[in-house]
């Protein structure tokens, strides 16, 4: 039972995302696809640059 009311709600979500595009008139994905991907290059390109220099500050991690 667990498993069809997991498998019927990742449908429902399916759903809910299409009905979503189509109410928003269908547009065309690819724009954000290309946006995203300069995007997530520049922060990609900052990470790197900042892991080189050892300037990437993480919290600390504790022993539980």
């Amino acid at each position: 039972m667990v498993a069809r009311r997991m498998k019927s709600s990742v449908k429902m979500v399916g759903n809910f995302w299409y009905t979503c595009w189509v109410d928003a008139g269908q547009p065309d994905l690819n724009i954000l696809k290309n946006n995203y991907k300069e995007i997530h290059k520049k922060k990609l390109q900052e990470d790197k640059e900042k892991w080189k220099n050892k300037k990437i500050i993480s919290r600390s991690h504790d022993s539980g």
